[in-house]
């Protein structure tokens, strides 16, 4: 049975940079990253994306940004979930994080486990065969409601940048017609460990590396 709650897909801009805190495995989490550790190869991806979406953010407000896979079940979740941390940390309420998948399946558990341990708190919001989850920075607090979908979802605002976090996705989906424009930004798959008794580890070192580059990317868009 479905939960009754206030779920955002969004948050509302004051209460992104006024009403929020985290809880303290959080902060503790986003200050043991260190962004000087990012390989200067990807730097130069991550600074060109940054270049082109400031330039957009200076035209849209608020700028919406779609992280897009194949599955929408683990890369393109954190990657979505990292971003609105890091526009939270950063105080930057004017990008909107949504994610989205060329298929529809289900947001894997074990990048939900993985991101609560890294002191996010997420509940079930409905139980079903694609289950949503209220993702949250304190206890409390408003939430975001993730959950697989179709990149092209109907809670998806339009337009948005489309930032592709798989190589598949980005070889297979070659046409998105709602994009401002489209960026590859592709992670390796934490999928490839499962069942090899490795996940644990697999998981929790992809999303280190997503929530690295995430506050990477929204610091950039703050820097004039």
């Amino acid at each position: 049975m479905e939960k009754n709650h206030r779920a955002l897909h969004a948050l509302p801009e004051e209460a992104a940079v006024n009403h929020h805190t985290m809880t303290t495995n959080l902060s503790q989490f986003i200050s043991d990253l260190s962004l000087q550790s990012i390989a200067e190869e990807r730097k130069k991806v991550l600074d060109h994306l940054i270049e082109e979406c400031r330039a957009h953010l200076q035209k849209h407000q608020p700028l919406h940004l779609n992280f897009i896979c194949t599955h929408n079940s683990r890369r393109s979740q954190m990657a979505q979930i990292w971003a609105w941390v890091s526009s939270v940390h950063y105080g930057l309420p004017s990008i909107r994080c949504f994610s989205g998948g060329t298929e529809v399946t289900q947001f894997n558990l074990r990048a939900v486990q993985s991101l609560q341990n890294c002191g996010l708190l997420i509940d079930t919001a409905s139980e079903r065969e694609n289950p949503q989850y209220e993702v949250r920075m304190e206890k409390g607090g408003q939430a975001l409601l993730c959950f697989s979908k179709h990149f092209d979802h109907r809670m998806i605002p339009k337009p948005y940048i489309a930032i592709m976090v798989c190589s598949h996705a980005e070889q297979n989906c070659p046409f998105i017609p709602d994009a401002l424009a489209r960026y590859a930004l592709p992670f390796e798959d934490p999928g490839q460990s499962d069942g090899t008794g490795k996940e644990e580890e697999t998981y929790r070192a992809s999303c280190r590396e997503i929530a690295r580059e995430m506050l990477y990317f929204v610091k950039g868009l703050l820097s004039k």
